[in-house]
């Protein structure tokens, strides 16, 4: 999977987290409101409803009460029909209570009031047949009086229902703070997410996003002031080095007519080879200049960047020995690249002798090829470092901008060209010199280089 593709995943992930977190936040806020108006609707008829049933209740008992005296002092048909017709409508509406009180108490209570009711019409009849059979007004007032008492119970234990009715609210209400309390804390703690998961998603989108996007910026912006510099220069050197080539070649032309003169004369023979060593000299600057001004296009073709740099471990190991100085060469890789391989030779020829030049006294100069991922050509990639390692004396601060800068050089005898020519060809391949250097602990020079596909 290509790095794009993983930020891309990761991102969706984030999105959905913070959509998934921002839907529950407005799930459990709707929620909790409401159960704030659940609540406050309930405490209303709570209100209410408490009076009502102690009301209802009353109304009922006094009523029967009521009927059962008018039935028993005047013993009408009309007040028996009355009564039944009554008390069956009190039936009805103690059954409705029951649906109605669901907790324990509740329920406890209507079955108290079940079998106080049930008294209560036993008395009641004792006073219909008492009016029915006898005229003798003591008896009937005796089963009014009866009758009275057996109805106080019930009085009482409606009482007793609005006070089970209170507790079953109450706890209600019980559970609703702390179902209420559970939503806030799922509220907060979702609150907490969403602002962790923001503050996630911003410092990851910074990091993998935005951050390397301003480091390619620069090192844009970077690429293309050396290229404009090195182009204006490549055309200066080009006129310079044809200007000097033609005279050079008359000069190097009539030194060697005078050499076939005084072949004999032993004191002409010394100077004539300083002349003759200071002219190849200068045709090797000149031929450097002709290389930076018009640099050969590279043959590129697919080849082992390790096989590569093995030719030119062998190649440098028993120059640089000479030095007392170590070449070693570390990391074999069978990745393949595109590359010109004289040119790629060229450049780590020029980088381990620049190498071995950093270092006073023996050390150790390392070739290393290993594989990574880079940002290359603005996108991240599978590539191939090519490193040329020394345990020289590191390159100071001052001289970090200035180093690939063409005509620049710490050397006596350079012409500063080195490591322009050598950014210039790894350009040309796609790629991309670097360094990491570290006074007294010695330079690192890396060639990023794409790695090939295979075909």
């Amino acid at each position: 999977m290509s790095d794009s593709s993983s930020i891309r995943i990761q991102l969706i992930a984030f999105s959905v987290a913070i959509v998934g977190m921002a839907a529950l936040v407005a799930w459990a806020a709707k929620t909790s409101w409401d159960q704030f108006e659940a609540l406050h609707d309930r405490m209303q008829e709570e209100r209410l409803g408490s009076f009502r049933i102690a009301d209802e209740f009353q109304a009922n008992i006094y009523r029967l009460n009521y009927t059962l005296v008018r039935f028993g002092m005047r013993e009408r048909s009309a007040e028996l029909e009355r009564f039944q017709r009554e008390s069956e409508e009190f039936d009805r509406w103690l059954e409705e209570q029951k649906t109605l009180h669901t907790t324990p108490r509740e329920h406890a209570v209507l079955d108290q009031m079940d079998r106080a009711y049930g008294a209560y019409l036993v008395a009641a009849r004792r006073v219909i047949a008492v009016a029915q059979q006898a005229d003798d007004q003591r008896l009937i007032f005796e089963a009014l009086d009866t009758a009275a008492k057996s109805s106080k119970p019930l009085l009482d234990l409606g009482s007793g229902l609005v006070l089970a009715n209170h507790e079953a609210h109450q706890q209600w209400r019980e559970d609703f703070q702390k179902s209420v309390g559970q939503l806030q804390a799922v509220i907060f703690g979702s609150l907490f997410c969403l602002l962790g998961l923001g503050g996630g998603t911003s410092v990851y989108v910074y990091r993998r996003l935005i951050a390397p996007l301003r480091t390619q910026l620069a090192e844009s912006r970077e690429l293309v002031a050396r290229q404009e510099k090195l182009a204006s220069l490549g055309v200066l050197a080009a006129g310079v080095a044809h200007e000097i080539r033609n005279p050079l070649t008359a000069i190097k032309v009539r030194l060697f007519t005078l050499r076939e003169e005084l072949a004999a004369a032993a004191l002409g023979d010394e100077d004539l080879e300083v002349i003759s060593g200071e002219i190849s000299r200068l045709e090797r600057i000149v031929k450097d200049f002709l290389h930076f001004a018009r640099p050969a296009e590279p043959k590129l073709g697919a080849l082992s960047a390790s096989a590569v740099v093995s030719e030119v471990h062998e190649l440098m190991r028993a120059e640089l020995a000479k030095g007392s100085i170590d070449l070693k060469l570390e990391g074999p890789t069978d990745a393949q690249i595109r590359a010109d391989p004289h040119q790629l030779k060229q450049v780590l020829i020029n980088l381990v002798r620049n190498a071995a030049e950093s270092i006073v006294a023996a050390g150790t100069v390392t070739l290393r090829v290993r594989e990574g991922a880079a940002v290359l050509q603005n996108k991240r990639q599978l590539c191939v470092f090519i490193e040329v390692e020394d345990t020289g004396a590191g390159i100071p601060p001052e001289l970090h901008q200035r180093l690939f800068d063409p005509f620049f050089t710490t050397k006596e005898t350079g012409t500063g060209l080195g490591l322009s020519i050598a950014a210039r060809i790894i350009e040309r391949h796609a790629g991309v010199l670097k360094f990491q250097t570290r006074l007294k602990q010695g330079t690192v020079f890396s060639i990023l280089l794409p790695m090939a596909r295979n075909e």
